[in-house]
C-alpha cells in the first residue's frame, strides 16, 4: 500500500503492524542464524545461575521441555550484556562491575515476572513446576524488551506529529524505526528499546505541556490534562534515566524550554528592543501565572530526569563504601562507582582514550551513523533561516504587527556582520524573532527545518559527540538510533525527497546510501549478535 494513500487514522495502526512485523523478521533471521552457523564463544549457552536464599550457588540439572524450547526460541537474545541484565535481575548487584548497568531494566523484569505469574511456575530446581528460574527471567525479559520497541515505535510516531505537524513524515520516521540497523538489540535483553520507549513518551508528554506553538490560547489546555501530562513526562525522564545514564542529556531539554519560552522573549523585548503588538495584555496576569507554572514544571521535569543516577551512585556508595575502613575502595573519595567501573572494567569515560591505532575497526564500523548524525546537524544549521525580513539587523523596534512590510533596514556593514552571526546563531538554536503571535513565525514551522527540532538535533549532535570522544565508539549505532528521534526526521525528510534535487547528497545517493547501509546492519547484526561473534 502506498504511504500516500493511507487515511491519517490508519497509519498509527499501521505502524503497529510493521512493529510487530520487524520483531518477526528479527526473530526469523536470527533463529536461522543460530541453526547453521555454530556459536563462536561456548559461553554463550550458558544461562543465568539461579542463587539460593542461603546464598550457595546451584546449577539447574532437571531442565523441563519447556526449558529447551524457550532457549530455543529466545536463547539468542540472552547474548553478550544480556547475560549482565539477566545476572542482576535474579541476584542483584553482586559484583562492582555489574553497576555499570543501570538498574531500571532488571526491575522491570522482575514486576512483569511477579505479576504475569511466571515466578510462581519457576523453581530453582524445577523439582515441582514447570520452569526453570533462568527460564522465567529469559522470557520475562524477552516480552519486557519486545514490548517496549513496539511502544516506542507508536511514541515516536505521536511525537513526530506534535514537532513535525506533518502525519506523511511521522510514518515514515516510525518505519524507519521499526526496520533500524540496531533492530536486533531492540529485541534481544537490551536497555535500547526500553529507553527508546520512556524516552519518546518523556518527550510526547514534555512537548503536550510546553509553550512551543507560541500560541497563547494554548493555556486554556485542561488543568488535569497539563497537570497529568506534566508528571508523566517526570516519570518517564526519571525512568529513562534509571534505564541509561545518558538519560541525563533528557535534563536539557526542559533547560531549553525554559529559555526560549519564557527568558528568550524578555531578551527580545528588552534587550533587542524588538517589540511585537499581540495582544498579550488582554491575558495579563493569567499569562505570568501560566509561566510561572511553567517554569517551575521545567525545573521539577529537569531534577527528575538526573535524579536516579545519583540515587543509584549513592546506593553504590554506601554498598562499597560505607561501615568498610578496611578494604574501602579507592574511588570512594574523589570519585563514583559508575566512573570507577566504566573507566577499569570497560576501558571507557577517559577523554580520548579508545583513539587508538587498535580501534580504527571500530571507528569504521561506527562511521555510517556517526556521518548520518553530523550530516543531520549540518544539514539543519544549513538551511534553518530566518525569514529575511524579521533578521536582527532589519528590524530595530516594530511597534505593530503590520509594521512589518513598511520597516527599513539600516545598518552599518559591522552591525549587519554581526547581526548576521545573531541571526545564524539562533535560527540553529530555533529561537524565533517573532512571538506569541500564532504561528506567524519567522522560522520554518513543518517539517524537519521546523524550528521545533532544534532541541532534538542539538540531543543528537551533544550524544554523538560524547560518544565520539568518551566512550566505544561502535556502541554508537545502538546508541544513537535508539535515543534521538530527530535521526528517524531526517531520513524521513531526505525519503521523501529522493525524486526530487534538493536532498541531501543530491536526489537518490544519500537515500540509496542509508538503505543499504540498514538493510546491511539489520541483517549482519541479527546474524553476529544471535552467534555470539563481536558486533556494535
Amino acid at each position: 500500500m502506498a504511504i500516500g494513500n493511507l487515511k491519517p487514522g490508519h497509519r498509527k495502526y499501521q505502524v503497529l503492524r510493521y512493529a510487530i512485523l520487524s520483531r518477526f523478521i528479527v526473530w526469523c533471521i536470527s533463529t536461522i542464524a543460530i541453526l547453521i552457523i555454530p556459536c563462536y564463544d561456548t559461553s554463550s549457552t550458558i544461562s543465568v545461575i539461579p542463587t539460593t536464599t542461603s546464598g550457595v550457588t546451584k546449577s539447574t540439572t532437571n531442565k523441563s521441555t519447556l526449558d529447551a524450547v524457550a532457549w530455543s526460541v529466545f536463547g539468542q537474545y540472552s547474548r553478550w550484556d544480556a547475560a549482565y541484565f539477566l545476572r542482576i535481575s535474579q541476584v542483584g548487584y553482586e559484583y562492582e562491575k555489574n553497576h555499570a548497568f543501570q538498574p531500571f531494566l532488571p526491575i522491570l523484569i522482575n514486576v512483569f515476572r511477579y505479576c504475569s505469574g511466571l515466578s510462581y511456575f519457576s523453581s530453582s530446581d524445577n523439582s515441582s513446576n514447570i520452569m526453570s528460574i533462568e527460564t522465567s527471567y529469559l522470557i520475562a525479559g524477552v516480552f519486557v524488551a519486545n514490548v517496549s520497541f513496539i511502544l516506542a515505535a507508536i511514541a515516536l510516531y505521536d511525537l513526530s506529529i506534535i514537532v513535525l505537524k506533518n502525519e506523511r513524515l511521522a510514518y515514515i520516521s516510525s518505519l524507519l524505526f521499526c526496520f533500524n540497523p540496531a533492530s536486533i538489540f531492540m529485541s534481544a535483553i537490551y536497555t535500547g528499546s526500553l529507553y527508546a520507549c520512556l524516552s519518546f513518551y518523556g518527550m510526547l508528554y514534555f512537548e503536550r505541556t510546553s509553550l512551543n506553538d507560541y500560541n497563547s490560547s494554548s493555556i486554556k489546555i485542561s488543568t488535569i490534562q497539563y497537570i497529568v501530562q506534566s508528571i508523566f513526562a517526570m516519570i518517564m525522564f526519571a525512568c529513562a534515566c534509571a534505564t541509561r545514564s545518558n538519560g541525563l542529556l533528557l535534563a536539557m531539554y526542559p533547560v531549553y524550554f525554559v529559555f526560549k519560552d519564557i527568558i528568550w522573549p524578555l531578551v527580545l523585548v528588552h534587550i533587542l528592543k524588538i517589540r511585537f503588538d499581540n495582544n498579550d495584555d488582554n491575558h495579563g496576569n493569567t499569562l505570568k501565572v501560566y509561566k510561572s507554572v511553567y517554569l517551575l514544571k521545567n525545573i521539577l521535569t529537569s531534577i527528575c530526569a538526573v535524579s536516579p543516577y545519583f540515587i543509584v551512585q549513592h546506593y553504590g556508595y554506601k554498598l562499597y563504601c560505607v561501615n568498610n575502613e578496611n578494604n574501602e575502595p579507592k574511588w570512594c573519595k574523589n570519585s563514583n562507582v559508575y566512573k570507577h567501573v566504566q573507566e577499569r572494567y570497560w576501558g571507557s569515560g577517559v577523554i580520548f582514550g579508545y583513539w587508538t591505532v587498535n580501534q580504527i575497526p571500530n571507528f569504521l564500523l561506527a562511521f555510517p551513523v556517526l556521518f548520518l548524525s553530523y550530516s543531520s546537524f549540518y544539514l539543519y544549521l544549513r538551511d534553518t533561516r530566518h525569514q529575511s525580513k524579521y533578521s536582527i539587523g532589519s528590524i530595530p523596534v516594530i511597534r505593530n504587527e503590520h509594521d512589518i512590510s513598511n520597516s527599513s533596514s539600516s545598518s552599518s556593514s559591522s552591525s549587519t556582520s554581526s547581526s548576521s552571526m545573531l541571526d545564524q546563531i539562533t535560527s540553529s538554536l530555533g529561537l524565533n524573532h517573532v512571538v506569541n503571535i500564532g504561528r506567524n513565525l519567522d522560522l520554518p514551522f513543518v517539517g524537519y527545518l521546523s524550528h521545533r527540532v532544534a532541541p532534538y538535533v542539538w540531543h543528537l549532535f551533544g550524544l554523538t559527540s560524547l560518544i565520539v570522544v568518551m566512550a566505544h565508539v561502535q556502541i554508537s549505532t545502538r546508541l544513537l538510533f535508539a535515543s534521538c528521534p530527530s535521526i528517524y526526521w531526517f531520513l524521513a525528510c531526505n525519503l521523501i525527497k529522493k525524486k526530487g534535487r534538493d536532498g541531501f547528497l543530491g536526489n537518490r545517493l544519500f537515500v540509496d546510501y542509508y538503505l543499504n547501509y540498514s538493510w546491511l546492519y539489520f541483517t549482519l547484526g541479527c546474524v553476529l549478535f544471535s552467534t555470539f561473534y563481536p558486533w556494535t
